[in-house]
């Protein structure tokens, strides 16, 4: 888990002057009880982990461990990222680009950085071994998802991988008004046949949208959530499918998609979640039995465990 926090004086390992923020590594066991925060970075940004609630944080099967977060660079928007063995000891924080809305997530050994890029006029994906995490900024490789109608700093795009695909979710401005835009390209970041970003909703505002992959109960769906503003009041909306239910060789039918998003199995207000906003969601958890699973929502002044 990262957190920020200002410092109250000045901290020798660091360097961090009273006021600025710093970006910590805390770990959490399954019992709850919390590692002293180990401080990983010093940013000199307002939004060190943004306001987005996805990922900062990721780790491998083999421990490799890398967090990301956002920093001012000579009066840039800055990404930093920093890496660790086994969560100990950091390395120090290398620049990875300039923008904003630094998210992480990782499939196998290989780790993926998505951010907002203002010379890009979009979003950018990085992809990178995690044995190259030390020299991340030279030797990954990287995709740019465009939206010149989407202003900078307001994209806050969140991320997952599964077995097959990056799956991508951000805010994009169309008609005045905020929409929920999802995006999925192949792992090794060649795009699928005839899928360009693909427009969530149409109608009101719909901002601070996270998205979770199912990697083990139903592999290859993934799982939504956003705020959705609409006559003065905010709720949170829920949305699921699995995308390749709509892959016909190799390419994506948009049009099924929208289909069943439409007809079959729409996006859905979740009760009780009326003036609520910036969810964020997990579908890595506990069983129940062998046919239960549960999906944990929490939101800005709310939280509960919803079962699927």
């Amino acid at each position: 888990m990262l957190q920020k926090a200002a410092s109250s004086e000045q901290t020798p390992d660091t360097g961090c002057r009273k006021g600025e923020d710093m970006c910590f590594y805390v770990l959490l066991t399954a019992a709850l009880t919390a590692d002293e925060p180990r401080p990983i970075g010093v940013s000199f940004s307002a939004q060190a982990t943004a306001f987005n609630n996805s990922r900062k944080i990721a780790r491998t099967y083999a421990d490799r461990r890398a967090a990301v977060y956002q920093d001012l660079v000579d009066g840039r928007d800055a990404v930093q990222l920093t890496c660790s063995d086994v969560g100990k000891t950091w390395s120090d924080p290398r620049l990875l680009a300039y923008g904003c809305s630094p998210t992480i997530a990782v499939f196998a050994d290989t780790f993926y950085v998505l951010w907002d890029s203002p010379a890009d006029s979009g979003l950018c994906l990085a992809a990178f071994a995690a044995a190259d995490i030390g020299n991340a900024s030279a030797s990954a490789r990287r995709l740019v998802i465009p939206d010149k109608p989407g202003a900078y700093r307001s994209r806050l795009p969140s991320m997952d991988v599964d077995d097959a695909f990056v799956h991508i979710v951000f805010h994009s401005v169309r008609g005045g008004a905020g929409r929920v835009v999802y995006y999925a390209v192949k792992r090794d970041l060649s795009p699928l046949d005839g899928f360009g970003p693909f427009h969530l909703t149409r109608v009101g505002d719909a901002h601070d949208a996270v998205i979770a992959a199912d990697l083990l109960y139903e592999p290859g769906c993934i799982h939504l959530l956003w705020t959705f503003d609409k006559l003065d009041e905010s709720n949170i909306i829920y949305c699921a499918f699995d995308l390749k239910r709509f892959l016909k060789n190799g390419a994506v039918d948009s049009t099924a998609l929208r289909r069943a998003l439409t007809e079959e199995n729409p996006p859905q207000i979740l009760a009780g979640s009326s003036g609520c906003a910036l969810p964020s969601l997990s579908v890595r958890n506990f069983i129940v039995d062998e046919n239960l699973q549960l999906l944990t929502f929490a939101w800005e002044n709310w939280s509960q465990l919803q079962v699927s």
